[in-house]
């Protein structure tokens, strides 16, 4: 059977595209955008608080919409008030898809989340409390990304063969917009005999936007070392490939200092045609931490006022 065309199936929770720019705000007209609607005061006397928002905007059409933990911290310790850890100043976030307008465009769901700190206080006034205010969205990601290898036949030598059949080839993918994208995938077939071929798959993942992988559960724990291990599948064909690097339970290691990873897959493909047009899915899931920051405040102690 010929596959001319490969129907790419998108399981996908969420795609953060976010940056941060400037004091106040971040965040992209792609995916999912956060950004600080109230400007944060430049300066707060002891005893003082402060309250802000932060809106999330979904523009990802999918089935399960956004779900995750919005959370807003200081850069100060909890000696001294202030948005503390304990109890943690977080707000699920459950955002449904975006929707398509009858023109092709987008509207996206949004959702406005206000914090308030407590009072700042046992502010030392030998030193500057300048602190920064920033902005973490941890949420999962379930996301399928797809490609279409052509296979020829050994010893085929038929003029409706495709010019690129059956050579090295870096395939055209086709994926949603997420944290961690297939960047390439490269395939290599090989002669096994006159109808089988073993079909060699170079896949290299890179990270598309700054942030923290983290393992696909609730809490969002990351393992130890650093690393997270998440969901990764590959499937040729329709069949589950046989890949390095993948442990146990279809887990993918990944450091934090990994910025771009290789994984070589290989399967053997049974040809009884001239060629044939190879579906290549891959399955990923993990969660995914953004952190934006919302700019900074000058913390003044009563002994420097009273000065």
């Amino acid at each position: 059977m010929k596959f001319k065309n490969l129907v790419i199936i998108l399981v996908l929770s969420v795609v953060l595209i976010s940056c941060s720019s400037g004091s106040g705000s971040g965040g992209s007209a792609r995916g999912v955008s956060i950004k600080f609607i109230e400007p944060l005061p430049s300066e707060l006397s002891e005893g003082g608080e402060f309250s802000t928002t932060i809106q999330i905007s979904n523009a990802v059409v999918n089935a399960n919409g956004i779900n995750g933990e919005l959370c807003l911290r200081d850069s100060i310790s909890d000696n001294y008030g202030g948005l503390k850890d304990s109890p943690s100043p977080c707000y699920p976030v459950n955002l449904p898809s975006a929707s398509q307008t009858s023109k092709g465009g987008i509207n996206p769901s949004e959702d406005v989340f206000t914090f308030t700190s407590q009072p700042y206080s046992n502010l030392d006034p030998s030193i500057t409390n300048e602190i920064s205010i920033i902005a973490d969205f941890k949420y999962s990601v379930d996301t399928s990304a797809g490609a279409v290898a052509c296979v020829k036949k050994p010893g085929a030598n038929s003029p409706t063969i495709p010019s690129n059949c059956g050579t090295e080839q870096s395939l055209s993918v086709q994926q949603p917009d997420m944290p961690l994208k297939v960047a390439k995938i490269l395939i290599r077939p090989s002669r096994i005999n006159s109808n089988d071929v073993k079909l060699n798959t170079e896949i290299t993942l890179s990270r598309a936007i700054q942030g923290e992988l983290l393992p696909k559960q609730e809490s969002f724990e990351k393992t130890s070392f650093g690393s997270a291990d998440i969901d990764f599948n590959v499937e040729i064909n329709g069949y589950s490939a046989s890949c390095s690097s993948i442990s146990s339970g279809s887990k993918l290691n990944i450091r934090s200092n990994e910025n771009e990873k290789v994984i070589k897959c290989s399967t053997l493909i049974t040809l009884n045609q001239d060629y044939l047009d190879v579906p290549v899915k891959i399955d990923m899931g993990y969660g995914f931490r953004q952190s934006v920051p919302g700019g900074k405040i000058k913390l003044i102690s009563n002994e420097v006022l009273s000065a």
